[in-house]
């Protein structure tokens, strides 16, 4: 190797380490990974609360909607998979409160009713439970099920 060579080298070494022309797109290429994971985290907490206060909407016009129809008194009636097992007068009211959330599918939607009285007290409760999956391939750890329960108690005079 000559003198020329070794010197042409270094010359190019400094130029090479003086220049910052790369540097914003190597400092995106380190940060952008670790923005994307905090932006999917923040997208997938929304969609869980998002659907936890739909399951709470569901549950609460179910109760409401319970305590106007006289057709489930005294009954208990369990929907489940947009089936009713055992009164069919209230499949009105698991459609009627899946409409008011339209991001609730009332085929995996499990919503239990039951209305007693006793004394003139009549006490309604609605239970639901709502399966919650992640969006995310291979996340079957975030998979859950979301449960919910409403009770209204007032004076049947």
């Amino acid at each position: 190797m000559s003198f020329v060579t070794i010197r042409n080298s270094r010359a190019a070494l400094r130029r090479l380490a003086r220049d910052r022309s790369g540097a914003s797109a190597l400092e995106m290429a380190l940060v952008m990974p670790v923005l994307f994971l905090i932006m999917i985290g923040v997208i997938e907490i929304a969609r869980y609360v998002f659907t936890l206060q739909s399951l709470r909407s569901v549950t609460a016009e179910a109760a409401r909607l319970s305590m106007i129809n006289s057709a489930t008194k005294n009954t208990g009636v369990v929907i489940s998979g947009g089936l009713i097992t055992s009164c069919t007068a209230s499949s009105a009211i698991n459609v009627a409160a899946t409409q008011k959330t339209p991001f609730i599918d009332n085929t995996t939607l499990t919503l239990c009713i039951s209305n007693t009285t006793s004394s003139g007290q009549v006490t309604i409760l609605v239970s639901a439970q709502y399966p919650f999956n992640s969006f995310l391939p291979r996340t079957s750890f975030l998979t859950t099920t979301l449960t919910d329960n409403t009770q209204i108690i007032y004076r049947n005079n």
